[in-house]
């Protein structure tokens, strides 16, 4: 029986509440970290993993969006995440380890980059990896936030406290039971492995239910992540998981012993979480977003473009307004277009690619609520730089952003 059989399981969080304080748990940060790194040696004897800069710059400004939250090394804390990495796994998969080490496979983030077509994902159709891909990474962002948040709700020391304890460690590995040995590790997870047992299921769905919601405000702290991104995901997932083998979403039987939370049900909990961080604004129902009861912009959905799928870019959306909404900015008239490089000037007359934001220099608020493509003079038109000409029809996107920022 290998270590690496059983990764998964020390992988599941184990309690409906997260406490932050190392004395609270049986096993002590030091000791978590020294299991962490044992499972993290067994895992790269049968998994390939490698740095890649793409992700680590997503997980980067995660960790920076949420400095109370999320740390690397940095000589202070006690625990802290390692630079995410790609594994050769082969299959859709990310996973923690206790560790601090997050490690997305490469069919993960081949999956997040396409660019769905109706019906189906098309892995020939998939965006450049890089921060050109706005809604991709924003998804990519949100994907890393749900996995790093098993780290920071400290899945595996309380996994350990609800299932054992003190006395049931003892009882499991003798008087040693304290010596964070590869052997103890060993008796730990082969225990937990079969532990079938319908407490032990309802840990493991609890625990993906709060590794969500706390994703959600790792992302609502991002400028350009969405909350929205997390559930478009998860839609991705609920539509193909029948057609792929996918890891942690094949469909199961439904039964008490059942690890995996439904995933129309993880949907539903989040878009109930969004409309409730928007002080119940913004609703959704059957895949279209609600503004204060209206189907945003007429008809409940942001159209797509070559660039993003239709359901992508409306939860992007409608997180970002979510938030704007919770921090009293929409109808607040504090709406600007801002330049995707630096060396374009949204004065200029050409400019068609432009980030629609919400800025309060007062509060110091930001937030990239869009990514348009625009007409040229669209913008100068939209900003009043020069007057729109007599029965000029402004472009989609143009719409879209004169409907976010004169909205009352």
């Amino acid at each position: 029986m290998t270590v690496r059989k059983y990764i998964s399981i020390f992988c599941l969080v184990t309690a409906l509440f997260a406490v932050n304080i190392s004395e609270a748990y049986v096993i002590s940060d030091e000791v978590e970290h020294i299991y962490g790194n044992y499972i993290e040696d067994e895992y790269a004897n049968g998994v390939r993993s490698w740095n890649n800069d793409f992700i680590y710059r997503i997980q980067k400004e995660l960790v920076e969006m949420n400095p109370t939250t999320l740390n690397f090394k940095d000589g202070v804390h006690s625990r802290y995440l390692y630079p995410i990495k790609e594994s050769s796994v082969n299959e859709v998969d990310a996973v923690t380890l206790p560790s601090g080490r997050i490690f997305l496979s490469t069919q993960m983030i081949d999956y997040v980059m396409t660019i769905p077509s109706i019906e189906k994902i098309d892995y020939h159709n998939r965006a450049v990896y890089n921060e050109e891909s706005f809604w991709q990474c924003s998804m990519l962002a949100a994907v890393i936030a749900h996995e790093a948040s098993h780290w920071y709700n400290r899945d595996f020391q309380r996994k350990v406290d609800e299932l054992y304890g003190e006395a049931g460690l003892k009882k499991l590995l003798g008087s040693d039971w304290n010596n964070p040995s590869s052997d103890n590790l060993l008796a730990l997870m082969t225990d937990i492995a079969y532990n079938q047992t319908a407490k032990n299921a309802q840990f493991s769905v609890a625990g993906e239910y709060l590794a969500d919601k706390q994703a959600l405000t790792f992302l609502n702290n991002s400028t350009r992540f969405s909350p929205g991104s997390l559930v478009s995901f998860l839609y991705r997932l609920d539509k193909h998981e029948k057609r792929y083998d996918l890891k942690g979403v094949d469909i199961a039987v439904e039964n008490e012993y059942n690890p995996h939370p439904d995933t129309l049900e993880r949907i539903r909990r989040l878009e109930k979480l969004i409309s409730e961080h928007s002080n119940g604004r913004v609703t959704f129902n059957n895949q279209k977003f609600y503004l204060d009861g209206q189907p945003f912009m007429g008809t409940g959905v942001i159209k797509g473009n070559d660039r993003v799928s239709t359901i992508d870019r409306t939860y992007f959306v409608a997180g970002q307004i979510a938030d704007i909404i919770h921090n009293g900015e929409l109808g607040s008239g504090k709406f600007a277009f801002t330049e995707v490089y630096t060396t374009d000037n949204i004065h200029n007359a050409d400019i068609k690619d432009i980030y629609l934001t919400c800025a309060d220099g007062d509060t110091r608020y930001f937030k990239v609520i869009d990514r348009l493509k625009l007409k040229p003079h669209e913008a100068r038109y939209l900003m009043g730089d020069e007057t729109r000409p007599s029965g000029y029809e402004y472009s989609y996107d143009a719409q879209l952003a004169k409907y976010i920022a004169t909205y009352k």
